[in-house]
């Protein structure tokens, strides 16, 4: 399900119109980006990019845990269910950092 969550989240940031001036509220916000105009407009431009490439993977990849959380919640495999939940858990972070990672590599100094 935290996979589905992420999913949710990449799409909500794709279909969310960027914010035009810096903002304490949303967008992309790092020193970096909210350090003049310009950077803000590649930030945010650079976040709707990334989350729109990452929507259908993170779909899938929700999915593909789910089927495998039901049928290990139904045979009380409560080890292998807490790994997998455990792993499901570290796929949004990982997809998190990779976002912060490839928008900031974008900005100029």
């Amino acid at each position: 399900m935290v996979s589905f969550f992420n999913a949710l989240t990449f799409l909500w940031i794709a279909k969310t119109p960027p914010e035009k001036t810096i903002n304490t509220q949303f967008g992309f916000q790092t020193k970096k980006a909210k350090k003049n105009q310009k950077n803000w407009a590649i930030a945010q431009k650079e976040m709707i990019a990334y989350a729109e490439k990452v929507i259908l993977p993170s779909c899938i990849i929700g999915f593909c845990f789910l089927i495998v959380e039901v049928f290990l919640f139904f045979h009380w495999s409560e080890n292998k269910f807490a790994a997998v939940l455990l792993i499901e858990t570290l796929v949004p972070i990982i997809s998190y950092l990779k976002l912060y990672f490839h928008v900031s590599k974008k900005l100029p100094d």
